[in-house]
């Protein structure tokens, strides 16, 4: 999984005419924030699951699981599927037009199994907005064509 510092610029997707801001991407070896409240954890993850089912039909899916790096989780003894993900949540910036928060499905389980605390702008974003106030994306063809150009050039 692609690792990316909270509320820098996405390039994991390119959806047509909108940015991404990243969070909870992470990996072994970045910095965890901490939420460290059990009173904004609870709210947050009920409000997170329900944005993992605003479907995003037309979006490239990328094969296989990610497993959780950030801890030894898929070690031990009481594993469960709930910390591998495949697949992004979107949540609307509060305040910049054609701007969206991307974080992986993973971000659930950072922030329940590793206190994970992401932006405050993002869980502001997250209690304010309901799923449905996301747009169903398209994919930005002509940067994805431009990708795999660059990728036949350079091989």
């Amino acid at each position: 999984m692609a690792s990316y510092p909270d509320l820098s610029p996405c390039s994991y997707m390119w959806p047509e005419g909108w940015k991404l801001l990243a969070v909870g991407w992470l990996e072994s070896g970045d910095p965890v924030p901490k939420l460290g409240s059990d009173t904004v954890r609870g709210p947050l993850v009920e409000k997170l699951r329900r944005f993992l089912v605003r479907d995003q039909p037309e979006l490239p899916v990328f094969a296989g699981f990610h497993v959780c790096s950030i801890g030894p989780c898929s070690t031990r003894d009481d594993f469960e599927v709930s910390r591998c993900g495949s697949g992004e949540l979107y949540v609307p910036h509060l305040t910049k037009a054609k701007t969206l928060y991307c974080a992986p499905r993973l971000v659930i389980h950072y922030i329940t199994d590793h206190d994970y605390g992401p932006p405050a702008e993002f869980i502001e974003a997250v209690s304010r907005f309901e799923p449905e106030d996301v747009p169903v994306l398209k994919p930005d063809m002509e940067r994805y064509r431009r990708r795999d150009t660059d990728r036949e050039t350079k091989a």
